[in-house]
């Protein structure tokens, strides 16, 4: 899994990524991380949704891949956007996922589709992978270009975006 910014650091467009795993503790660290960050961005009303939603994608990474995986997340014109990548190839299937109904596992990705705005599944560049992520409308409590995260300035939510290049 190639990692192009270093981890726990912010990345230059006002994102923050991170390997984490591949253990059950890393699920918390997870969440820790989703927790931190928004409140850094004065983003309050999206963290527990949030967390809920990468504490079932990290759950599924720690499950399933049994590898480290690499939690990203972005900010861009009120869109927050949670990645979580692992070293397994196998996308979940697309459009609405659930469990049986005796089932006691299998509710994360219907949790996922149910409360995100969207959300899916993309192969990583160099193939050892798969990246799940999901989308969710965030709104800035506060202003936030004075918010601090490790000695850095945090850019405006509403210019700040991930480069597609």
């Amino acid at each position: 899994m190639r990692n192009a910014h270093a981890p726990d650091r912010p990345l230059a467009d006002g994102g923050y990524s991170t390997f984490l795993g591949p253990g059950a503790p890393s699920v918390r660290e997870a969440r820790d991380a989703v927790r931190t960050w928004l409140a850094e961005y004065g983003l309050h009303d999206a963290v527990e949704t949030a967390e809920l939603l990468v504490s079932e994608l990290a759950t599924n990474a720690v499950l399933h891949a049994r590898s480290r995986f690499r939690l990203t997340l972005t900010l861009c014109r009120g869109v927050l956007r949670c990645e979580v990548a692992d070293q397994v190839r196998d996308a979940p299937p697309p459009g609405r996922a659930g469990a049986c109904e005796d089932s006691e596992n299998g509710r994360g990705l219907f949790l996922v589709d149910a409360l995100s705005e969207r959300w899916g599944s993309t192969l990583l560049e160099d193939g050892q992978g798969k990246c799940v992520w999901f989308e969710l409308a965030a709104v800035a409590s506060r202003a936030v270009t004075t918010a601090r995260w490790q000695g850095t300035t945090a850019p405006d939510p509403e210019v700040a975006c991930r480069s597609t290049a």
